[in-house]
């Protein structure tokens, strides 16, 4: 059986994916910038830049998912933290070997002891998942974050007025 699968594998690595509606996949060029950056590699070193910016404030509004309405507004220091997100792993297996290496995972203090995990350290310096947000900048440079399910949130660098159910994204 084992042989089987192996020259199942073989074969297929050669062959073009195609869906099951008989489409193929495509391959494209993506431009870069003269920083050597794709818009999304910038857009996420953007990100980081400005969540990490000290004395940072944002605007966080909260909208109804019936009727589009403001149900909340505050202002943020610096930026949202998802509780998903931690300063160390939520799993580690085991010790390092006496000469210190590991080919099992990434090595990590934990209670001043260095132990493994699989988990990567995000490039935030931090463990675990954000929760899902879309974000981008206006055409006017201002910032959004809009998370998806439930209430609608957004996140802006700048204040937002928002009016009924049109989100409004540019100042008058």
């Amino acid at each position: 059986m084992k042989r089987l699968i192996c020259l199942i594998f073989i074969v297929g690595c050669g062959q073009e994916q195609v869906s099951t509606s008989g489409v193929h996949r495509v391959q494209t060029t993506v431009q870069t910038g003269s920083d050597g950056l794709t818009t999304e590699q910038r857009n996420i070193s953007l990100r980081l830049e400005m969540d990490n910016r000290p004395g940072s404030i944002k605007h966080l509004y909260l909208l109804s998912p019936f009727n589009g309405r403001q149900i909340f507004y505050s202002t943020v220091r610096g930026k949202i933290s998802s509780s998903g997100k931690r300063l160390s792993p939520k799993t580690v297996a085991w010790k390092l070997n006496a000469t210190g290496v590991s080919d099992k995972g990434v090595p990590v203090k934990v209670n001043g002891e260095t132990l493994v995990t699989n988990e990567l350290i995000q490039d935030d310096g931090t463990f675990g998942d954000s929760s899902e947000y879309l974000y981008f900048w206006n055409e006017s440079g201002q910032y959004f974050q809009l998370y998806v399910g439930g209430l609608t949130v957004v996140v802006s660098d700048q204040p937002t007025g928002f009016q009924d159910v049109v989100i409004r994204n540019e100042r008058e």
